[in-house]
């Protein structure tokens, strides 16, 4: 099954053409499933335009499972002073052995940051030099639930929480992730 928009049809030779990804191509071409298809239930669709550019993080804070821990390892790209300062690294994350199903949305800042270890590598640690990787808004966090809600059936009975809403910023780093610095 693969999803329409990436089905089309050359009008000259009247042929269809998918167009398919490394993560589908290659178990295709092995004659496994892919593990993200639609077969395992694993697309969750377009997002609307201005969810577009939702983080990983906004989408922690609003999901039903935690069953990941995350360590980001951060270091100072640059040494020159002149020039911007900028971090790079990567992120691992890892399963933990007792996932945790929310019915109150979103979670609250320390269950994402409780699950989150920052590693950072170099002068001592600044709020203010966090890159967006771990930025959130509460208006994305609240339009995403209101979509969920709207368009997913896994979160219609999820209580939608004002109070645990207003713990995030508008346009900031996630809350207390200063705690999850080493």
């Amino acid at each position: 099954m693969i999803f329409h928009t990436y089905v089309r049809c050359d009008l000259e030779t009247c042929q269809l053409i998918l167009d398919l990804c490394s993560e589908c191509y290659s178990p295709l071409s092995r004659r496994k499933l892919p593990k993200f298809s639609l077969c395992n239930n694993l697309f969750r669709g377009e997002l609307p335009n201005d969810l577009q550019d939702i983080t990983w993080i906004e989408e922690k804070v609003c999901a039903l499972h935690r069953v990941t821990a995350d360590v980001a390892r951060l270091h100072n790209a640059e040494q020159n002073e002149a020039l911007p300062y900028r971090l790079v690294g990567n992120t691992c994350s890892h399963p933990v052995n007792v996932p945790s199903t929310a019915r109150v949305l979103p979670r609250v800042p320390a269950d994402i940051s409780g699950n989150l270890s920052v590693v950072f590598v170099g002068p001592k640690f600044d709020k203010k030099r966090l890159p967006a990787m771990f930025r959130v808004r509460r208006r994305v966090i609240e339009r995403f639930l209101s979509f969920l809600a709207a368009n997913n059936p896994l979160y219609h009975d999820v209580e939608l929480s004002t109070e645990h809403l207003m713990l995030y910023p508008d346009n900031d780093v996630l809350p207390t992730l200063e705690d999850s610095v080493i």
